[in-house]
Parts: C-alpha cells; structure tokens; sequence
C-alpha cells in the first residue's frame, strides 16, 4: 500500500511537472504564431504543435487522474473533434503508401465521456492501424463514425445492446 501510495504521490508530481512543461511551449507557440502571421506553412507547422503540446498536457491530465485512483472527468463531447485531431496529429508518422480516410457522419450525437480517455484510444486505434500496415508496404485507414439504432433483429455484435440510439 505505501509503495502504491508512493507511486501515485510521483505519479502526480510528474504530471504537474510536464503540464507546466507544455504550458510553456503552448505560450511560446502562440509568440512563434504571431511572429509568423504571413507565413502560411509556419502557420499549420505551429499549430500541430499546439494540438501535439495541447494532448501532452492531456495526457498529464490522464495521469493525474489515474494517480487519483482512476477519477476521470465525464463531459458531452463532440465525436468529429476525437476522432478527427489525433488522426491529424498522427499525420506525421503516415508513409505515403498508406492513406487514411475519414468519412465523419454530420449529424453525430453528442456523448458523454472522458475525452482525453477516448481521444488516447482513437489515436492508439489509428496508430496501431498504421504501423500494422507498415510490414506490408501500404495500404488504407478507414475511420468512420455513425449514429445507428438498434432495434429488432440485430447482428452478434449488438446482441448485448438494449433497443436504442447509438
């Protein structure tokens, strides 16, 4: 128990640590940024590495959050946004053999959940698909969202599911 409550207590000092890291290069981005204001491809340039240091101090919020026994914090989030920023900025690491479509359903609904949770397990989905395709010299990514509704008759897959929309 003590060594659990020793690893939680570093656990926790290093997430503020690297939070305060990223807040750091979150306001010398911004400085970058205005410095830069003509510059169209320093434009996207600083802002990936707005959103790679804005994940950082998320996934710093993962780790306080885990420190604290696993509290996360639920919200209503917006699915385009989780599904759409970690695949951009995992673009990097994307060989031009491999494509990565997105096709993103308009009318998606809002869910609650932890979005630094799900955002981590969207990216983690994207880059595993990725490296998997590497050994094969190319290939596709596919990410599609939908609302569906369960009702009647259904597939294995959804046999758990009570009727409703999803």
């Amino acid at each position: 128990a003590a060594r659990m409550e020793s690893t939680a207590t570093l656990a926790a000092g290093v997430a503020h640590d690297f939070n305060n890291l990223m807040t750091g290069v979150m306001a010398n981005a911004e400085l970058l940024k205005l410095d830069l204001k003509g510059n169209a491809e320093a434009q996207s340039t600083i802002g990936t590495m707005m959103e790679c240091a804005h994940r950082g101090g998320q996934l710093a919020q993962q780790l306080l959050a885990s420190a604290r026994g696993g509290r996360y914090q639920t919200t209503l989030v917006d699915r385009h946004t989780l599904v759409r920023d970690p695949v951009r900025v995992e673009a990097h690491s994307v060989t031009p053999d491999i494509e990565v479509r997105a096709d993103l359903a308009a009318d998606l609904m809002m869910i609650s959940a932890d979005p630094v949770q799900l955002s981590q397990v969207i990216s983690n989905l994207h880059r595993n698909a990725v490296e998997a395709l590497g050994p094969v010299g190319g290939g596709r990514v596919s990410l599609a969202t939908r609302n569906i509704h369960v009702d009647g008759e259904r597939p294995p897959a959804l046999a758990d599911y009570p009727t409703g929309a999803y």
